[in-house]
């Protein structure tokens, strides 16, 4: 309390109350304030929930993600490696025809070339006795 009396000019505009009265109206002025201070701080706390709740929501996404991404993976994988093994089979089955197909035609071109040379062999042989035949004479 001022110790300026009461009614001095400098107390002039002022309202004077019991501090009982005074004291309730700060009271609830404070209990106003503290009031909206609580309901913002519950509206942040669940904002923050919702926050949580939404960082959880795109963690677990990322993860049921991520396991489909590896088993596509996988199965491409799978698949890949049984095309491979598809088409080298494939391949060895065509180098093993052709291979087969070319000794064939060796085998008969190595007859004909020895058929050929037995020919030629019995033709110089029988023109070589009449060639000696033909020089006696």
């Amino acid at each position: 309390m001022s110790l300026i009396p009461r009614d001095s000019e400098k107390h002039i505009g002022h309202k004077f109350s019991p501090i009982d009265e005074a004291a309730q109206q700060h009271k609830k002025l404070l209990q106003e304030t503290l009031e909206t201070f609580k309901k913002n701080l519950e509206s942040l706390e669940e904002v923050q929930v919702k926050f949580d709740q939404t960082a959880e929501h795109i963690k677990v996404q990322a993860q049921r993600t991520g396991t489909r991404m590896k088993e596509q993976f996988k199965k491409l994988h799978q698949f890949l490696q049984e095309e491979e093994e598809t088409r080298m089979a494939a391949l060895r089955e065509e180098e093993q025809q052709k291979s087969h197909m070319l000794k064939e035609k060796m085998e008969a071109l190595s007859r004909e070339i020895e058929a050929l040379s037995d020919t030629r062999g019995a033709g110089d042989g029988g023109a070589a006795h009449r060639g000696d035949s033909l020089t006696d004479d």
